[in-house]
């Protein structure tokens, strides 16, 4: 199960647009705070850490994002360590996406597909990089439990 939230609203949507980690004690104090994803997912955030995924090529782009909630124990506080962490998932994150993208690429030219040819010569002169496909403008919200809380991954 996930939903699509665009990057214009909530926290996560505020980590995509800046392209900056958001690390709160109180994720429903904050100004970009929207109480639908909890009530949707029937979920009660307190805490909240969300990473940026950057494009590996560009790393001024955020292709995602990662957000884990609720961190068990030391009163739901993610430190300083646990924001290192998933800023390391998420550099992995970022790394393994580009990579699938770039052997989907490297499939389709191997079967004559005349589009990824000219993207992968393009991309290989260093003169473009690739951007994934799909919802861009959205962070996608999954259940897995990272750390003690959700996780959310995100790819534009």
């Amino acid at each position: 199960d996930f939903m699509r939230m665009p990057w214009s609203q909530g926290v996560t949507g505020l980590c995509a647009r800046e392209g900056h980690a958001q690390n709160l004690l109180n994720a429903k104090s904050h100004s970009e705070w929207d109480d639908d994803t909890d009530k949707r997912l029937g979920v009660l955030t307190r805490a909240m850490l969300c990473m940026p995924i950057k494009h590996v090529m560009d790393t001024s782009r955020t292709i995602g994002v990662l957000e884990v909630v609720n961190k068990r124990g030391a009163e739901g506080e993610f430190s300083e360590q646990d924001q290192k962490v998933l800023e390391d998932i998420s550099r992995l994150v970022g790394d393994s996406l580009y990579r699938h993208r770039w052997k989907a690429l490297e499939s389709l030219s191997s079967r004559g597909d005349k589009e990824a040819m000219a993207l992968i010569s393009h991309t290989t002169s260093g003169s473009a990089a690739i951007s994934p496909h799909g919802a861009r403008g959205s962070a996608h919200f999954g259940g897995a439990g990272v750390g003690g809380g959700g996780a959310v991954v995100g790819a534009a």
